[in-house]
């Protein structure tokens, strides 16, 4: 795959033809070329069996940051073969059409047995029931962040509500403004989006609605930052107890930050915390806060 880092010029090019064809002599040569559309590889960082980061190619010289988006990503391991079949033979062209698979379409394709197409119906029927705040994060939507994600959902309940809710309805959410309230209204009433996720509904897609935040707790009304590697939970564990307590967890240290909690290897946030007079604790001290 060629990218911005490895690019030729035209005069590369032009040297490198000269090689393949002092190579080949006089025998006739075609290149084939395909566009290349940078970001869709990601390179996945595991630490003791768990997710850490996953990250695009970006532009060839700067990646992005998709750990996020990954995270809301429940596994179907289909394999690249299952994949190619299961295209090729048209019996899936869109998200929906995984969910409409049956038994007796897996067995009649090529290396399927028994147990092999009970496996994957079985992890198809588990995918189905994915928290809410994850779907609407995973649409992709411009300016809707994990934060705006949850708030969404504890405000509508479902997809369906989402999608019917007008822009003033958007503006009572928390953190959603009008530019928000726009770009949220705009993406869901694309007659695109709004098939794939009839489509995705009709097939059973029925996404585990928020809990209500807690009205009061140990960090109720409270801004926390994560940041490092904590122990003894995972980020999404970590996120569920803050806001379990009636917190929000922000990406990003400013004056409106009432918490940073600190793991192994914390980065640039906790010095920034310090500056801004923000205070930080160990895990040890977030899990007394948790008490």
């Amino acid at each position: 795959m060629m990218s911005l880092a490895n690019a030729m010029t035209e005069d590369e090019f032009l040297e490198f033809d000269a090689r393949v064809h002092r190579l080949f002599g006089d025998e006739p040569l075609r290149y084939v070329v395909e566009p290349k559309l940078d970001g869709l590889a990601v390179t996945l960082r595991y630490e003791n069996g768990r997710l850490v980061q996953g990250a695009t190619r970006g532009d060839g010289l700067t990646g992005e940051d998709v750990t996020a988006n990954l995270r809301t990503i429940k596994m179907v391991r289909l394999g690249v073969e299952t994949s190619t079949q299961l295209t090729e033979t048209g019996l899936v062209k869109t998200p929906a059409d995984l969910y409409r698979l049956t038994y007796d379409q897996l067995v009649g394709l090529d290396r399927f047995a028994d147990l092999s197409a009970r496996n994957l119906l079985a992890a198809i029927e588990a995918s189905k029931r994915r928290p809410l705040r994850h779907v609407i994060y995973a649409l992709g939507i411009r300016m809707v962040g994990e934060a705006t994600a949850v708030a969404l959902a504890r405000r509508f309940g479902s997809l369906e509500a989402l999608t019917n809710a007008s822009v003033e309805d958007l503006q009572s959410v928390r953190d959603v403004g009008p530019e928000v309230a726009r770009q949220i209204h705009d993406f869901l009433a694309l007659p695109g989006q709004r098939e794939m996720i009839g489509q995705l509904l009709a097939a059973g897609v029925s996404p585990e609605p928020e809990a209500a935040a807690a009205a009061a707790g140990s960090l109720a009304g409270k801004t926390v930052v994560l940041t490092g590697t904590l122990a003894q939970y995972s980020r999404e564990a970590a996120k569920a107890e803050i806001e379990r307590r009636g917190g929000r967890v922000s990406g990003s240290v400013s004056r409106k930050t009432d918490l940073v909690v600190a793991g192994g290897d914390a980065g640039s946030k906790v010095k920034k915390a310090q500056e801004l007079g923000v205070r930080v604790v160990d895990e040890d001290g977030f899990r007394e806060l948790l008490k």
